[in-house]
């Protein structure tokens, strides 16, 4: 897909089927979609979920300055191609993606109604009141090498000051690492998603 005159890739999944609910995947440093796609394709097929994992530009996402019209151009594209229930987008991010998740839901608005975030968030003077207060879980493992316990107690208060419905699942003895027990989270975030008013 070109954007302007920088072409983006995105990888994506879709069942046969209608209403299908869409989770976009946004990838930690250093890798790309096709990682989470492959974590949760399994799910997807069982469960009749499409998937859209967008590759960053770089090693990392742009989370000082987040753009959401790639993604919201990749919703329009899958929209197009498959029945898609608009008002069932959600964003999943691990590490890197998590923050940039968390601050697309934050800063920008976008077809989105929730994000469910793994071993990533953003300090709290990042965050800003949002136009909407949308709803997000965090997953942090108590072992977790990069992002601390504090700094997600921290962030996740904020994110309630601000009116955010957020909840922070501790995972203990789990470190930053996602893929070991990457099945049983991402069916946990998809039950979360499921069942959100």
């Amino acid at each position: 897909m070109w954007q302007g005159t920088t072409l983006r890739r995105w990888h994506s999944y879709a069942p046969k089927g209608q209403n299908l609910p869409l989770v976009i995947l946004l990838h930690g440093a250093n890798r790309n979609g096709l990682s989470l796609l492959a974590l949760w394709q399994d799910l997807a097929q069982r469960n009749q979920i499409a998937l859209a994992a967008p590759d960053s530009l770089g090693r990392t996402w742009p989370i000082d300055t987040p753009d959401p019209q790639f993604l919201v151009d990749i919703v329009a594209d899958m929209s197009a191609n498959h029945d898609i229930d608009p008002s069932r987008v959600y964003l999943f991010g691990h590490s890197d993606g998590a923050a940039y998740a968390m601050v697309l839901l934050n800063r920008t608005l976008g077809p989105w109604r929730a994000a469910a975030l793994h071993a990533g968030y953003v300090p709290s003077d990042r965050l800003a009141p949002p136009q909407t207060a949308l709803p997000l879980r965090l997953y942090l493992g108590d072992r977790d090498q990069i992002f601390s316990v504090a700094g997600a107690q921290s962030a996740t208060r904020t994110l309630a000051r601000l009116g955010h419905p957020v909840q922070l699942t501790l995972l203990p003895d789990h470190d930053h690492w996602l893929y070991d027990i990457g099945p049983s989270l991402v069916a946990d975030a998809w039950d979360w998603f499921d069942h959100l008013p």
